[in-house]
């Protein structure tokens, strides 16, 4: 009977109409009743042929149109609603997504190979998913007018901080009072927004369309932190006080939901400053995750008001844990920002921080590794903790590790499942969604639990695409390419982490994750001498020197990867990582190499 079920529910699938869209904004549409178009929250005069796309369209017989199209036209009819274009010849339908935009009814495009890389003049990072040229190439630069403005009718707060972060960075521009107070030139962005919503999980759209002219650009964007990404493209093309490119439309989008950079703050304690500067270089990449290496040999770096003395004992040399003010703080101003938090505590292996947890119950066969007891004593702890810590970040995922664990006494294999298997129950009660290294797939498959919807992060002997041939959502983190501790080439960082992946697993592929590592801050590492917190502001450079603009690589790869070698790349590259520099990101210059203790052959000194 359930089989005979599902037959019929394929075919009633199969019966519907079929839509298929390319993944740009050039020619979008709205759904509306045929008579009295409003288009809420826009003005009157609006080209509607502008908005974002939705969800899905149903019902499309057929549509197409250029980017470079003037207008678009197609009327389309189901269920007593009209999809209506603006006036103009409909133009021809073509089977490819490269360069339009595409709705078939039944006729499925091949998929899209990746974008052509940019004209070597237009160096904003990460590269744009389409760029079109619409003026003559003979356009010339402007200077930002001295009454320049970024417009909005949102009420969203968190957009209206953005305007003013970005009016700072273009105001900081105009380097000369010549340029600053030249009368012409560009007046005004204006913002507008599908939906003022600041909800933000990995479902965020972030797509925009950015259009400009010599004296006024639009920005059009499905949410607001679409809108922040558009803020940042139109940022990076002012350099001096001079709009750059004038008379181009950029319609962009991330090409995956995961873009994150790890920081490790369970061995070398990350103060709140370094990640905040870490999240501001992050937003101008436009990664979206941050993920917070919270526990590991030397501590669990976040306060437990359930278990006071996990960090009570972290004073003097061993100083330094986030209160939960600290974390709420940093879920803003990351929020702010467009990214999110996802927290990670390391067990049942690397749990020496966790030590402290001995004397409420929980149990340990190494100092490094705990294990599930009969009585039950270490689940229940572990479960009041990831409660605790659930609420306080409360992202929807939790990262539990499940690495490099050993069989050694009381930690069997079987217990070492078990202990792992219980965590990730008491996140799923939760309402998180369990997340740990390649092990918990692969040595112990307590995944399972979770399964589907658990997330395997493949860092060593696995890849992403052997994830999602496993029916798991992968993020990759490929140690050889993305660990940023082992200061391999930045080059390295530049590859496709969906090649190999099938087009029938694609919507497994989360994205990527730049990991800076901290154990060679440990005490005898080549950063030891800035272990403890009197060293903070030379470590600050030492770690900002490491990770920027090195993660800018890999960032932009899980944006927008383009199939060129990355010497290609070098001039956009090192444009960005002057904008770090300029915008007061601790960085190491492009044209230079730093290391653990020196910033381009010099040693790194206290302020």
């Amino acid at each position: 009977m359930i089989a005979y079920f599902a037959f019929l529910v394929m075919v009633a699938i199969s019966a519907l109409p079929q839509t298929v869209r390319c993944n740009h904004l050039a020619c979008n549409w709205s759904t509306t009743p045929l008579s009295g178009m409003v288009l809420h929250g826009y003005p009157d005069n609006y080209n509607p042929q502008h908005l974002p796309h939705p969800n899905s369209l149903d019902g499309a017989e057929a549509y197409c149109c250029t980017q470079a199209a003037s207008s678009c036209a197609g009327v389309v009819y189901q269920d007593g609603i009209y999809t209506v274009r603006v006036q103009g010849p409909p133009e021809p339908c073509v089977q490819d997504c490269h360069g339009v935009a595409c709705w078939v009814n039944g006729n499925q495009p091949p998929s899209p190979g990746p974008p052509a890389p940019l004209p070597p003049a237009i160096t904003v990072w990460p590269i744009p998913s389409n760029v079109t040229k619409m003026t003559p190439a003979n356009v010339k630069p402007v200077p930002i007018a001295a009454g320049f403005t970024i417009s909005t009718s949102s009420a969203s707060q968190r957009l209206n901080r953005g305007v003013k972060r970005y009016m700072g960075y273009i105001n900081a521009s105009r380097v000369s009072r010549g340029v600053y107070e030249r009368e012409g030139g560009m007046m005004t962005l204006q913002i507008y927004l599908s939906t003022e919503s600041e909800e933000l999980n990995l479902n965020t759209s972030y797509r925009y369309e950015l259009n400009t002219s010599e004296s006024t650009s639009s920005l059009y964007a499905d949410t607001i932190y679409g809108a922040l990404h558009g803020l940042e493209t139109f940022t990076q093309m002012i350099q001096k006080g001079m709009f750059l490119y004038p008379g181009i439309s950029i319609a962009d989008g991330p090409s995956f939901r995961f873009r994150s950079l790890m920081i490790d703050t369970g061995r070398r304690f990350v103060p709140v400053s370094v990640v905040k500067d870490s999240l501001d270089a992050m937003s101008f990449t436009k990664m979206n995750v941050l993920h917070m290496h919270l526990s590991d040999d030397q501590r669990c770096a976040v306060q437990s008001s359930t278990y006071e003395n996990l960090t009570s004992h972290l004073v003097g040399k061993m100083g330094g844990f986030y209160t939960h003010e600290d974390i709420q703080d940093l879920i803003s101003f990351a929020a702010d920002r467009g990214i999110i938090i996802i927290p990670e505590v390391d067990l049942p292996g690397h749990a020496n921080g966790l030590q402290p947890l001995k004397e409420y119950g929980a149990t340990f066969c190494q100092d490094s590794q705990m294990y599930d007891d009969v009585q039950g004593k270490t689940a229940n702890v572990l479960g009041n903790l990831l409660t605790e810590y659930s609420k306080l970040f409360d992202t929807g995922i939790f990262h539990i590790g499940c690495d490099e664990t050993t069989t050694t006494a009381e930690c069997t294999l079987e217990a070492t499942k078990s202990i792992e298997e219980k965590a990730a129950e008491a996140l799923i009660v939760n309402k998180q969604i369990p997340m740990g290294w390649e092990e918990f797939l692969w040595r112990t498959n307590a995944s399972q639990v979770g399964y589907p919807n658990t997330i395997i992060e493949a860092w060593s002997k696995y890849r992403a695409k052997d994830v999602v041939a496993n029916g798991y959502m992968a993020v990759e983190a490929y140690g050889s390419h993305f660990y940023l501790n082992h200061l391999h080439p930045t080059s390295m960082q530049w590859v496709d982490i969906g090649e190999g992946i099938n087009t029938s697993a694609a919507h497994l592929m989360l994205g990527g994750d730049i990991c800076m590592w901290t154990p060679q801050y440990e005490p005898g590492g080549p950063g030891g001498n800035y272990f403890t917190p009197d060293t903070d502001a030379t470590f600050a450079k030492s770690f900002g020197g490491l990770v920027w603009p090195r993660a800018a690589v890999g960032g932009a790869a899980f944006y927008n990867f383009v199939n060129v070698g990355f010497d290609a790349l070098q001039e956009r590259y090192e444009t960005f990582a002057q904008v770090l520099i300029d915008r007061g990101i601790v960085s190491c210059p492009a044209n230079c190499s730093c290391d653990y203790t020196t910033h381009c052959g010099k040693p790194i000194s206290e302020p």
